[in-house]
């Protein structure tokens, strides 16, 4: 009766499988028959349940007799956790959710929505979501996800009705990506561990994501693809690099887990290949960068020079040398189109140069700091 089977889990802080007939993987009790009476019967009523050594539960019913809240205290009278349940116009329950003394959420559960027979998720005293188990409807396995601390699914598990015992179920788990070279292409692969124990499961297929931190747009690198953890990216821009990379069972799609990595900066054909800055024979400096192409002419080329004395007296001025953005015209050689020249006449001090290149958008694809002092 499901009922009583609730009555049991608040009591002795089960989580069980409302109607399944067997605990779930994050069981942390046995079910036992401890409430002989059928509780809905109680119409409108509450009731209080010893449980042992002075612990005891009051339960609250509505008129119809349904269970509504479960609340269980210590020896001292001193509130430990309590559940509430939600109920459909039908009265089928629809949502079991246990709170700790607090109010926080330690576990819900949610029955038939979204094409799910139920759904149970853990959370930790700190908010955070630890696991997540539920099943599809007309499907057979459960699938249980669990957390790490930065919300990623490290661990899935497939579990069929009638596996008890966690170590013979399916499951694939991440330690987190290797990263092999960022240039010239970014090579990563997931670090990952699987146990098969299911004739019906024989796959994993992955797929990567990308995003440019300055854009902050997600693109899909590589698509799901079977058996093969490996990415080798070439990006079009100079950046830093995220990567998330999704690994999940073939037949079994929602059993995924997901790690993620950061590059450092890395540079590209689209961007600055060096810098110059030397005295000038007319006085002060002679200052240039070079990109490695100038498609149609189209970039544009900037320089600012800081004053490091000013910044560290807290000037809001620190910048005593700009350019402002230039496009260069085609020369006769090469270089000529993609080199950009400047002369400054410093005083004496420590400086900090900045060269920067943008598309025709004017968006940054490259940027290099160069720090100097002035000694003449």
């Amino acid at each position: 009766m499901r009922l009583k089977k609730f009555v049991v889990a608040a009591v002795c802080g089960a989580m069980l499988v409302a109607g399944s007939g067997f605990a779930g993987i994050n069981s942390r009790a046995e079910e036992i028959d401890i409430v002989e009476e059928d509780l809905t019967k109680a119409e409108g009523r509450t009731e209080t349940i010893q449980i042992d050594s002075g612990w005891y539960a009051i339960n609250e019913y509505d008129s119809n007799g349904h269970l509504i809240k479960s609340t269980v205290y210590d020896e001292s009278g001193n509130i430990s956790y309590y559940a509430i349940n939600e109920y459909d116009s039908n009265g089928h329950l629809t949502k079991d959710t246990q709170y700790d003394k607090s109010g926080n959420i330690k576990t819900s559960k949610i029955y038939n929505e979204n094409g799910l027979d139920f759904k149970e998720t853990n959370y930790s005293s700190d908010g955070h979501k630890v696991d997540e188990s539920f099943r599809e409807k007309d499907k057979e396995p459960i699938i249980t996800k669990m957390y790490d601390e930065d919300d990623n699914v490290n661990r899935a598990v497939v579990s069929f009705r009638g596996d008890n015992d966690i170590s013979k179920s399916s499951w694939i788990t991440t330690s987190g990506i290797y990263c092999a070279s960022t240039s010239p292409s970014i090579t990563a692969g997931m670090v990952y561990e699987k146990e098969f124990s299911h004739d019906s499961i024989k796959d994993m297929e992955f797929r990567w994501l990308v995003c440019e931190e300055s854009e902050g747009v997600w693109k899909e690198a590589s698509p799901w693809t079977l058996n093969n953890e490996w990415i080798k990216y070439t990006p079009s821009k100079s950046g830093n690099y995220i990567f998330i990379c999704q690994a999940r069972i073939v037949g079994h799609e929602k059993c995924e887990i997901s790690a993620s990595f950061g590059t450092p900066y890395v540079k590209t054909g689209s961007g600055i290949k060096q810098i110059c800055q030397m005295p000038y024979e007319g006085g002060g400096y002679l200052i240039g960068f070079e990109s490695y192409d100038n498609p149609n002419q189209e970039y544009q080329y900037e320089m600012f020079v800081m004053d490091l004395s000013l910044l560290a007296a807290g000037s809001p001025t620190p910048w005593v040398h700009a350019t402002g953005k230039i496009t260069l015209a085609a020369g006769p050689t090469p270089e000529d189109g993609k080199t950009m020249w400047t002369v400054w006449q410093p005083q004496y001090g420590y400086y900090l140069t900045l060269f920067r290149l943008y598309d025709k958008d004017g968006n940054m694809l490259d940027e290099v700091p160069y720090g100097f002092a002035n000694a003449y």
